[in-house]
């Protein structure tokens, strides 16, 4: 999420609401009748007992639309195989052609008009339900003949044409499989959906009218009819009547092959509730494009109750939306009105030929009443300002697709609708069959808002943990199933739940940005990944790479989507070349010319880039998000993951040349790459979101501390409920076990909110790594106590220091005593502690066993009688260090409460402890947020003296620089340390040298940057509420140094330096 979202959300967020509805419409709204019917008094209670009480629910809604069974089904909702793939209906036979046309027939309706098409060169057809009935039969009756049979997958590249419908509820009725392809797409984008559906017919035309010009559609078909070998047959309508290549052993005029079947009869091939009618695809990221399966009872149900309780559609309706089959408002609005029995509006062409008021003709002349339209073309109407006449027959507006702005919305409102009809915002997705989030006629409307999620929807904004948010801008998700949720991908699952279901458990990530504002209106703000909206039509980036890379001098190629003021995004692209010699003055057009010959006009690249290399994550993967930021002038954020971040400057410098943006470039600010890490991963990022997250709350608490330097409980309470304190616990002992690498990630990221929380979970995983990597006893006790840990989210600490001398570490025996009487241990002594001791569930001590003098360890319970914790100052060099120190007096502990005998504090041990290296990480974690707090302030602060902040001071830039250098420097030594120890476990023996250097590397520069950080802030930073002063006590005092003397990790760092040069 970048900073500009949140800056949108904040000011949407005061608006007040702008449009109130009148009583006539309210009264006779269907959502309000439907509320009344059931007595529910208000929408939050509509949409509590939809999700709550389903059975209720679904058969209310299907009892509204007149919904008829072949079969009765036996049990609503099935959760067998889990919610990803739940089974609606199940035990029902029906078909979507029965309970829609064939239901307005037998209800006495069969002579209301079902369908108006009005062609951009003014011919116009209409049709009854009953006529519209035979024309289905008829081509039903002709598809049989060509052998076409229940799960037969049917191609349908068409305009927007009669015949489109006609198509549409002919394959559902004999069984078969629909496959929309948008009109404008090139071959090679037809090709793709045709093969992974493996498509056996598929329906196009000779052409159609596009702005006055004959659009070829069939020599478009031809070409993805070659790259598509499934394909058997071919149906052509003829629209232009024009010549074109025939093949006769493929090829069939629509029109010769239903003569044989005129006023044929078909009979409905009855299904199963969740046999597929639909593939619709909708673009992911990488890789092809994601096939959504939807079945019978699933998409049109999902679009009808839409369109009921959101737009208020009724059978006297007449509705048009202004779009293409091919993405899924088309098969929404032909469906869902269908089951309505309401009038649906076609239009063939251009919404601005042969002049600027054709919308508002066809509109008046066929009297529209509900009017679907998307934001782009409000602003590229707005922006040619073509004014609507009065339009009495409206009544409802809609619009989808792309999130709206204040400006386009309010001018819909005022100049389409006369400020009379209400704008219902709909947004949803393919995925689902419809809208997740909508607005109602009865109440009023913000601009740009939603009222909230449609009945059935379970919808919520979370935070990256998962977590509900309020007021905040978060990902919006689904938390239950719903009916019209795509089946699968087709033959994909995996896919599929790698795509919805795999951020959160059990939850359906959208992947937009949303937000609910203090009135309770709901915000779209954006996608959360890269697919490219042009003009609300969503393309994956890698459909238009692969259309850029298939020119021969093209190697690879990124394609990212940039702001347009009119289209909301369009796809800019950077290509690299096999060999610079073959870059010439018209390669980029001659490049964007080959994309919009495979993509279509609609989806061509608004520019192409050639460039000498593409930025690239270690893993291997393009980094488009950085190349988005770099091109548009943003801080392209954390880019420690990249292999080349010098292909950046490239793309920042053709950044400059973009006419669209309005606002000068900014800087690039380090605060933000500094203060993250080195994530390699998603697995590391996913982490990493985590541990941020708590850092952020526990940083507000850090101000808390009593008087006696304790932290707030709250923070370890926290730990507990997170799955931190399974962190390094074998998977099958229920934990989540992680790289030493991924172990600093956390620790650096947690002590920048509060390096005492961060220190109590480090030494907590240092005790399980410990006991997991040197175990020596029967693997029962390792198991109680990840068990102990996992199940009832403990935190353990290491109590192994002395308070007198005669530490293990210092080469002698613990003045902790322990002894056996009666089966049990008897457990004596004081141990030091850090200052969240208090907090701790348990504590693994180190004792002298009184009858063998053998060293054990011993895991106490904080509970039990006989331990307490006391304060204590103790004197490191000339510095004196407060403790929490754990007294023991004759504690009485079970027999198996001794984990192991002269092993976990043995200095001796070959292998080097490399988890301490939790406490360097701790160090930089202090620092970094040392260093961002006086950047901040340098920034702000502006003395009377100067007349700019002090940030601007060459001497202030000259330390903020020697910061950024020494935390780059330390940051590198340490995870580089990190990645060899996981990645080479066979040299881990060996790296005691290197473990020190890196931990006496981070130590000291955490240390130089906080003294800059107070030089840069200056007397303020001794005040006592300054943050810096908790940071100084931090890297001075509050994080104790590992067990080893300082000159033995001097003389060790001298040995491992050169590691390093």
């Amino acid at each position: 999420m970048t900073a500009n979202i949140q800056e949108t959300f904040d000011f949407l967020n005061q608006q007040e609401p702008v449009w109130h509805p009148d009583k006539t419409l309210t009264e006779n709204a269907n959502i309000q009748l439907f509320m009344n019917k059931h007595n529910i008094p208000n929408i939050e209670e509509l949409h509590r007992k939809s999700i709550q009480n389903l059975e209720w629910f679904y058969e209310s809604v299907l009892e509204e639309l007149e919904i008829p069974w072949h079969q009765q089904y036996e049990q609503l909702l099935n959760t067998e195989k889990g919610i990803a793939f739940a089974k609606w209906f199940t035990g029902g036979k029906t078909n979507l052609h029965y309970y829609t046309i064939e239901k307005q027939i037998s209800l006495g309706r069969g002579n209301k008009i079902a369908l108006i098409w009005e062609g951009e060169d003014g011919c116009s057809i209409s049709y009854t339900y009953k006529e519209l009935n035979e024309k289905v039969n008829e081509f039903a009756a002709a598809l049989k003949s060509l052998g076409v049979s229940k799960g037969d997958r049917i191609g349908i590249y068409l305009p927007p044409i009669p015949e489109v419908p006609i198509s549409l509820f002919a394959c559902a009725k004999i069984g078969a499989v629909v496959i929309p392809v948008f009109s404008g797409y090139g071959a090679d984008a037809v090709a793709s959906r045709l093969n992974d559906g493996e498509a056996k017919v598929l329906i196009t035309a000779d052409g159609f009218y596009r702005r006055g010009k004959e659009v070829k559609m069939k020599e478009e078909a031809d070409r993805a009819i070659q790259l598509a070998p499934s394909v058997q047959r071919v149906i052509i309508v003829n629209r232009l009547n024009r010549k074109i290549a025939i093949n006769p052993s493929k090829d069939i005029w629509y029109g010769d092959l239903i003569k044989n079947h005129l006023s044929r009869a078909t009979e409905n091939e009855f299904v199963d509730s969740d046999h597929p009618f639909m593939i619709l695809y909708t673009s992911g990221t990488t890789g092809r494009p994601k096939g959504t399966v939807h079945t019978h009872t699933g998409f049109p149900l999902k679009s009808a109750l839409d369109l009921y309780f959101c737009f208020d559609l009724k059978r006297t309706d007449r509705i048009f939306w202004l779009t293409d089959f091919g993405w899924m408002m088309g098969p929404w609005l032909l469906l869902g009105a269908a089951v309505h029995g309401a009038a649906v509006i076609l239009y063939e062409g251009s919404p601005d030929f042969p002049h600027e008021g054709r919308l508002w003709e066809l509109i008046d002349r066929h009297q529209v009443s509900i009017f679907g339209i998307s934001p782009t073309l409000i602003r590229s109407l707005m922006a040619k300002n073509v004014g609507a006449p009065t339009l009495p027959s409206l009544r409802i507006l809609g619009s989808t697709g792309e999130p709206w702005d204040p400006k386009a919305w309010y001018w819909f409102l005022e100049n389409v609708g006369n400020g009379r009809c209400p704008i219902v915002n709909y947004s949803g997705g393919t995925e689902v069959s419809g809208g997740i989030l909508g607005t109602f006629p009865i109440f009023p409307l913000k601009p740009c808002g939603f009222h909230g999620p449609i009945p059935g929807m379970a919808a919520v904004v979370v935070n990256d943990r998962g977590e509900k948010v309020n007021q905040t801008v978060g990902d919006l998700t689904i938390t239950a199933p719903f009916v019209g949720m795509t089946k699968s991908f087709w033959n994909d699952d995996k896919r599929y739940l790698e795509a919805y279901w795999s951020k959160w458990e059990g939850t359906w990530s959208h992947g937009d940005f949303a937000a609910v504002d203090r009135h309770g209106f709901w915000y779209l703000l954006g996608r959360s990944d890269d697919t490219i909206k042009v003009a609300g039509k969503r393309i994956g980036p890698s459909e238009i790479e692969a259309a850029v890379s298939a020119h021969e001098a093209v190697k690879e190629a990124a394609a990212v989507g940039i702001p347009h003021p009119v289209k909301g995004e369009v796809p800019v692209v950077f290509a690299v070349l096999h060999k610079r010699e073959d870059l010439h003055p018209e390669l980029e057009q001659e490049l964007q010319a080959l994309a919009e010959r495979s993509l279509g006009k609609a989806l061509k690249p608004d520019k192409v880039h050639i460039v000498s290399e593409l930025p690239f994550t270690q893993s291997g993967k393009i980094a488009r998000r950085v190349i988005k930021s770099s091109y548009l002038g943003e801080s392209p954020g954390d880019i420690s993951t990249l292999k080349n971040s010098e292909a950046l400057r490239e793309i920042t410098e053709r950044g400059r040349e973009l006419s669209i943006l309005a606002n000068e470039h900014k800087q690039i600010d380090l605060s933000e790459e500094l203060s993250k890490p080195f994530i390699q991963n998603d697995r590391q990022a996913a982490l990493f979101r985590q541990a941020a997250a708590l850092a952020d709350r526990f940083q507000t608490r850090a101000a808390e501390i009593d008087e006696k330097g304790r932290f707030p409980f709250e923070n370890f309470q926290e730990l507990k409920d997170s799955s931190y304190v399974s962190l390094s616990v074998p998977e099958k002992y229920g934990g989540k076990e992680i790289s030493l690498y991924e172990f600093l990630l956390l620790q650096e990221r947690i002590a920048q909110g509060d390096a005492s929380t961060a220190l109590c979970i480090g030494w907590h995983v240092g005790v399980i790594y410990d006991l997991r990597e040197r175990q020596t006893w029967e693997s029962a006790k390792f198991e109680r106590i990840c068990r102990e840990i996992v199940q009832n989210k403990v935190l353990i600490n290491r109590a192994a220091t002395e308070i007198a001398t005669g530490s293990p570490t210092r080469g002698g025996k613990p003045q902790t005593t322990a002894v056996k009487k009666n089966g049990k241990w008897i457990i004596t002594g004081r141990k030091w502690f850090t200052s969240m001791a208090v907090a701790l569930d348990y504590s693994l001590v180190t004792a002298t066993i009184e009858e063998s003098g053998e060293v054990g360890s011993f895991l106490v319970d904080h509970r039990l009688k006989g331990v307490s914790v006391e304060e204590n100052w103790d004197m490191l060099g000339m510095r004196g260090t407060r403790s929490d120190d754990l007294v023991l007096d004759q504690v009485e502990l079970p027999e198996e409460a001794l984990v192991e005998l002269d092993q976990l504090d043995n200095p001796n041990v070959n292998t080097p402890r490399a988890w301490l290296l939790h406490i360097p990480a701790c160090y930089l974690g202090v620092a970094i947020a040392a260093r961002n707090y006086a950047v901040s302030f340098a920034a702000e602060y502006q003395p009377n003296s100067l007349q700019s902040p002090i940030k601007n001071v060459p001497e202030v830039q000259r330390k903020i620089g020697e910061m950024d250098l020494e935390l780059l420097k330390a940051r590198h030594v340490l995870y580089s340390v990190a990645q060899r120890w996981d990645t080479e476990p066979g040299k881990r023996d060996g790296m005691a040298g290197e473990l020190a250097a890196a931990k006496h590397i981070a130590v000291n520069s955490a240390n130089k940057v906080v003294d800059l950080a107070m030089r840069i802030v200056g007397a303020r930073s001794l005040q006592k509420s300054n943050p810096l002063q908790r940071f100084y006590r931090d890297v001075r005092t509050g994080l104790h140094n590992p067990p080893m003397d300082d000159a033995v990790i001097s003389l060790l760092a001298k040995h491992a330096l050169q590691h390093f040069q």
